[in-house]
């Protein structure tokens, strides 16, 4: 991060006034998948990401941190992880610029899910810091506690928050670390199909 006051040796690209610095995670989608990113500040033409991902200048990626508000844009440089986008359509509604809710990355990870001791097998559709999306578990009442395990990661005593035609929403006890959610994401990137 770049001190207040000190030169940079590249010139500031941005034709809009920086309105909000976050440092929050947002979805990025790039070549039809879904990578985490964190947003470090936005503004109504665009924004300032840092990713792991392999962007280019010229680059074309969308990327949104709630269900109602995505963006499209072009990244216009690109830094060690730090990238920065021009958006194709300026925003003039500064409420669509915050967050106002954990980021939900789609998904295709096949996750298993022990239920009073019964592990029942599950694909999770979406994740995010507190919590998941699932389909293929029927029957959970709200309020209900189970464990999730994906691969390396278990999350136990994930409580049921709504579950509707094969759908089950759950918060985990305790929130992922942006690192936990970003290793869990690289390690599962290929879809896999339920047995």
């Amino acid at each position: 991060m770049r001190k207040s006051g000190a030169s940079s040796p590249y010139p500031d690209q941005r034709k809009q006034k920086r309105f909000i610095s976050l440092f929050r995670p947002c979805c990025v989608e790039y070549q039809g998948q879904s990578y985490l990113a964190v947003v470090k500040n936005i503004s109504s033409g665009g924004a300032q990401f840092c990713t792991e991902l392999p962007l280019s200048v010229g680059d074309e990626i969308t990327y949104y941190w709630d269900s109602r508000h995505r963006f499209s844009g072009r990244v216009v440089w690109h830094r060690d992880d730090n990238v920065g986008v021009r958006n194709h359509e300026t925003c003039d509604d500064i409420s669509a610029l915050q967050p106002t809710r954990s980021v939900r990355v789609p998904c295709e990870i096949l996750a298993t899910m022990w239920i009073d001791g019964q592990p029942t097998s599950c694909l999770v559709s979406n994740i995010s810091l507190r919590g998941l999306c699932a389909f293929g578990v029927d029957g959970l009442e709200k309020g209900k506690l189970v464990t999730v395990v994906i691969g390396n990661f278990v999350f136990q005593s994930a409580i049921v928050r709504w579950s509707q035609y094969g759908l089950l929403g759950l918060a985990f006890a305790a929130p992922m670390r942006l690192e936990e959610l970003q290793e869990l994401l690289k390690a599962n990137r290929e879809p896999k199909a339920l047995s």
